[in-house]
């Protein structure tokens, strides 16, 4: 009884998709991969079809050999103006896209996006003379080869060659260009009011790739490309740039951690207690000082007070004289001459170091005599 269900649910199957039509839809879903994130890959892989070393960049991090040439948007490289400007005047060539600013690349100049763009643009425009100009007719012919060619921009503005310095390429008229090249020291910078021609939605439009291919070709030297498609590095782009930082600032702190952790051999030594010097090393040492400076007065008149105190306590009767018979009296005792004891003891003159031994000399004779 399985089998007769089995065969009627199948026919009745059968006889429904009979009676169904079916409608194909398209659905756009957009670039996948590294074109989903890069808008000039299919220009990157325009050059190098083309025989250029190409490559591409989220981010400006540096200029490039001045064989290569640098394609970028001017608010991407806004804050390398001197370094760039440097690069062009020894050789390079800097392609900058005024106003490259999302991935279609094509900006209002009267929108927010379009008046930060040319303002963060404002070095390069002031460096080469040039003004952005909403009014004149944007001009879609450019020339190669002395041949007409087409391009489309998404920008409603124009360049305003201020400065009349622009050089061929020029893209329309000098007062209302949508392209224009200046030669800077033996190098060259072309500005282009929108990137759009060069994404890849619109590199296979009309004469793109040829404009293109006629920018990259300025300088018969040029043998590479770098295009340049985001205004800031991604975060895992600045992890890989600045991640030795990382690693050298954790470095250093693991090594002072362990430093401090890790067992020394043995206890700290404790510090060795300060010598403790005799009385007599210092009155020696005051005495070498007082030397050394020229001052022996102190010395000497310590030496006579000790010798006078001596003299008033053991022979007070002597105490009492004036200094000439004191001095006489000495030299009875003693087998000095007067002279010599009054000098010792009241000689008034800072002596030389002969005097000054001397005395010191007699005083000890007249202290021991007493």
């Amino acid at each position: 009884m399985r089998a007769p269900l089995v065969r009627a649910a199948f026919a009745v199957a059968l006889l429904a998709a009979a009676g169904c039509s079916g409608e194909s839809v398209e659905v756009e879903v957009g670039y996948r991969g590294e074109a989903r994130a890069n808008p000039l890959l299919a220009a990157e892989r325009f050059s190098t079809a083309m025989g250029l070393r190409a490559e591409s960049d989220s981010a400006y991090s540096g200029p490039p050999a001045t064989g290569t040439v640098l394609v970028a948007p001017a608010q991407a490289v806004a804050f390398a103006f001197e370094e760039l400007a440097a690069w062009v005047e020894v050789g390079g060539h800097l392609i900058l896209l005024v106003s490259g600013v999302e991935q279609g690349w094509g900006v209002d100049a009267t929108s927010a996006d379009g008046m930060q763009a040319l303002e963060r643009s404002g070095s390069w425009l002031d460096w080469l003379g040039v003004e952005e100009s909403l009014a004149g007719e944007p001009s879609e012919q450019f020339f190669v080869d002395s041949r007409s060619r087409s391009f489309e921009f998404d920008a409603d503005f124009t360049l305003d060659d201020v400065g009349g310095e622009s050089v061929e390429p020029m893209a329309g008229d000098p007062s209302a260009a949508m392209m224009l090249s200046y030669v800077r020291g033996t190098g060259r910078v072309t500005l282009l009011a929108s990137g759009s021609c060069f994404t890849n939605e619109r590199i296979d439009e009309v004469d793109h790739a040829a404009l293109l291919w006629q920018l990259l070709s300025l300088r018969t030297e040029s043998s590479g490309a770098l295009f340049v498609y985001g205004l800031q590095p991604s975060l895992v782009d600045l992890i890989l740039r600045h991640l030795w930082t990382l690693v050298l600032a954790g470095g250093v702190l693991l090594g002072l951690w362990l430093w401090h952790v890790i067992p020394r051999f043995g206890p700290l030594r404790a510090d060795a207690p300060l010598a403790r010097r005799d009385f007599s090393e210092h009155v020696v040492a005051v005495g070498r000082f007082l030397w050394r400076e020229r001052s022996p007065g102190p010395l000497l008149d310590a030496t006579r007070r000790r010798v006078q105190g001596h003299i008033e306590a053991a022979a007070p009767e002597l105490a009492t004289l004036e200094h000439g018979e004191l001095a006489g009296e000495l030299a009875a005792r003693t087998s000095l001459s007067a002279e010599h004891c009054y000098d010792a003891l009241f000689h008034p003159a800072a002596p030389d170091a002969a005097a000054f031994t001397r005395y010191v000399r007699d005083l000890r004779r007249i202290d021991q005599s007493l």
